[in-house]
């Protein structure tokens, strides 16, 4: 685990020793990225929506302005596994979840072919994005996973040295930091 270099108090930290490629997009192919809210477990059967993505908004439209300014097309989707799907309830180990049930969101995620999904996570559902995270490498290897979020930017090094289908870590506020993270990997440009 190589803590990068970055802007401010920022920090990207994964295991960059190139386990996986990933290819430049053609002039016009569209870059896909794929925004995953993870489920939440309730200790009682109930079906609530974990709210509105705004961390993930912010990340979208400050990488779509920019990578745009730079003239690459990009295109980005929002999986809220939570909010979608049939109104059921699953019984797991950890409580009951509702929301889009696992063949499903892997379908949806082999519909879509994603360059990169970013997971968002709280302390409460750390594990589901776990889960989310191994689901995506176990049917598509090559797809970039990053985390982020309140449970991850002081985890960080644990999550990569524990969960080796998390590629990246965002820490912090992800913005500027995202955008470094997508110039490296489909610009080559160099980590600030």
């Amino acid at each position: 685990v190589t803590p990068l270099p970055s802007r401010s108090w920022l920090r990207i930290m994964g295991n960059f020793s190139n386990k996986q490629k990933l290819s430049i997009k053609a002039k016009g192919e569209a870059l896909k990225f794929l925004f995953i809210i993870p489920y939440i477990t309730w200790h009682k059967d109930i079906r609530d929506h974990s709210g509105e993505p705004t961390g993930f908004l912010y990340l979208a439209t400050y990488a779509s302005q920019q990578i745009k300014k730079e003239g690459l097309n990009i295109q980005i989707r929002f999986l809220d596994l939570q909010g979608e799907g049939e109104n059921i309830t699953i019984k797991t180990d950890r409580g009951y979840r509702s929301g889009l049930d696992d063949k499903s969101f892997i379908r949806k995620l082999v519909e879509y072919k994603p360059d990169v999904v970013g997971i968002t996570a709280n302390s409460h559902n750390r594990f589901h994005a776990i889960e989310v995270a191994r689901g995506i490498k176990k049917k598509e290897k090559e797809i970039l996973v990053c985390v982020g979020g309140c449970h991850f930017s002081p985890t960080a090094v644990s999550a990569l040295e524990t969960v080796p289908e998390i590629d990246i870590v965002v820490r912090g506020e992800g913005e500027e930091t995202f955008l470094d993270l997508l110039n490296h990997y489909f610009r080559q440009k160099p980590l600030e």
